[in-house]
């Protein structure tokens, strides 16, 4: 499946329709100054260098407005202060996927991480030295860990959270979700 093959493929789908509304916008503006630059540059053909760089700037310009809007659905930069204000400092992270997704998480977060059900052998440092071997968790690791009611985070895809509840019961009110990821927190305030 499209999903099991690309990390990009959650985000997208799960875009709203503001942000579609907004790239429309973006790309319509991108259009129509485009097209202004491009008529310009033909009616003034000494212009053609400018023309160039004002369509090129355009571009640049869109694309940075672009990512600004869609960011957010790619970042878990939004949950680092909620982790910062309600999980101990030595609680762990646990991250449903690769250490390509939750490389913003890694990014953003003071806490330890641990990945999980990831095989550790495709990072080299880790095949090779064994460095970051304890930062992988099986699921029955995850599972014994999860029971033993210490305080952690659990960071998984919104759409997981039935195969989740299946296996470890009822899972606390998301602290927060930041695009279709959402941070589950446990031993706080139980």
């Amino acid at each position: 499946s499209v999903a099991g093959r690309a990390t990009a493929w959650p985000p997208l789908a799960g875009f709203g329709p503001e942000v579609w509304l907004g790239l429309a916008r973006i790309g319509l503006g991108c259009f129509a100054l485009t097209l202004s630059a491009l008529m310009i540059g033909i009616f003034v053909p000494r212009r053609a260098f400018a023309t160039i760089a004002t369509t090129a700037g355009i571009f640049s310009l869109s694309a940075i407005l672009g990512y600004a809007l869609v960011a957010p659905y790619f970042s878990l930069a939004g949950a680092a202060a909620v982790l910062r204000r309600n999980l101990p400092a030595q609680a762990p992270i646990v991250f449903d996927g690769g250490i390509d997704t939750a490389s913003s998480l890694l990014f953003y977060a003071s806490h330890d991480i641990a990945l999980l059900d990831q095989n550790p052998n495709t990072e080299f440092a880790t095949r090779a030295f064994g460095i970051g071997r304890e930062k992988y968790l099986g699921d029955s690791d995850f599972t014994v860990l999860w029971a033993s009611g210490q305080p952690l985070a659990f960071v998984t895809e919104l759409s997981a959270r039935p195969r989740w509840e299946a296996k470890l019961g009822p899972l606390p009110d998301p602290a927060i979700v930041c695009g279709t990821q959402a941070v589950f927190i446990l031993g706080i305030g139980q």
